[in-house]
């Protein structure tokens, strides 16, 4: 058996701790960070710790596991083969990330029950919604020849409103069910970060926002879909100022830096109340808010941006105190 307190002393040389509600680790995330940092650093010790964890899973099975990549909670599929080598046993261990397309997946999924319900409510909305508005006008026009039509105007009227209301918020969830198309080039990350910024804390309340930006290094270049991109980010900061609402002095930054193998992460972080450990997963589903008067799409919709980029996304704590939403393309 793997002395696992050895196995946490070897990732926490390596790098890797768990995060501040991750709790202790437990076989199986050891397990998966010991295979998969013995890969990036073949460290004799580490070496030898993956080979131990491997016995932990008979060879011919697999499972489905959690571990940190660039810095992202991810899913991932953990399985062991043995073959014979010089007629000796050899346990071959592997990893396949396969959050990308796990949400991918789920993401498809919610789009086409979005797609079919909107176009149920669409087909008995529209007509309702005419015919409401219709009456408020013909009620009104007689209402200026008789004042006893007065409350009957208003009654009418308040129908035909929030009956526009609901068809407008119905197509505006129609637009979930369209996949974003992304149209990547390389662009430089600190003019575009900045102008985000700007724009993200504009329209505060006429609130004093310290807003933050960090770009590491300065002549950072990013392959991605700006627009698309930007108008995610625009809604991650949204959400951060309106978190810091009731925050005396609050604190809103926007980091964009350089990951190994390629990628980039993307950090809005504030010092609001932060985000519920149990919520962390449920905010990025459509329709999910905590904001009264939220519409619960622009979470899911930096969801869809991030996985179109072959991304993920997922929410943290923030070193400023409260929710760190992470995005890594």
């Amino acid at each position: 058996m793997i002395d696992y307190r050895k196995a946490q002393v070897a990732l926490a040389k390596a790098g890797f701790a768990p995060g501040p509600n991750d709790g202790v680790w437990g076989p199986s995330t050891c397990t998966a960070l010991l295979a998969h940092q013995a890969q990036r650093q073949p460290d004799a010790t580490l070496r030898a710790l993956g080979r131990a964890a491997a016995v932990e899973l008979p060879p011919g099975t697999r499972k489905i596991t959690r571990l940190i990549l660039d810095g992202v909670p991810q899913k991932a599929i953990f399985a062991s083969a043995q073959v014979a080598r010089l007629d000796m046993p050899v346990t071959v261990l592997s990893i396949l990330p396969v959050q990308s397309e796990l949400g991918a997946l789920e993401v498809a999924a919610q789009a086409d029950l979005v797609r079919v319900l909107t176009h149920e409510i669409m087909n008995s909305l529209t007509p309702v919604t005419s015919l409401a508005r219709t009456g408020a006008d013909m009620v009104a026009a007689a209402a200026k020849q008789n004042a006893g039509l007065a409350d009957a105007q208003t009654a009418t009227e308040t129908v035909a409103r929030r009956a526009e209301g609901i068809l407008r918020f119905v197509e505006s969830y129609r637009e979930f069910a369209q996949s974003p198309d992304v149209h990547r080039r390389v662009f430089k990350a600190k003019p575009w970060a900045e102008e985000i910024l700007r724009l993200g804390v504009t329209h505060s309340d006429q609130r004093e926002i310290d807003a933050r930006l960090e770009v590491e290094p300065k002549s950072l270049n990013l392959s991605a879909d700006p627009e698309l991109l930007a108008q995610a980010v625009l809604n991650l900061l949204r959400n951060a100022v309106r978190a810091t609402a009731g925050v005396d002095a609050p604190v809103v930054t926007l980091l964009v830096s350089r990951e190994g193998h390629g990628r980039c992460r993307i950090e809005v972080r504030d010092n609001g109340p932060g985000i519920a450990v149990d919520r962390r997963e449920d905010i990025f589903l459509p329709f999910y808010t905590t904001h009264k008067g939220g519409s619960g799409v622009g979470l899911s919709f930096a969801r869809q941006v991030a996985l179109a980029h072959g991304g993920s996304i997922c929410a943290l704590d923030a070193d400023e105190g409260g929710a760190n939403i992470r995005m890594v393309l």
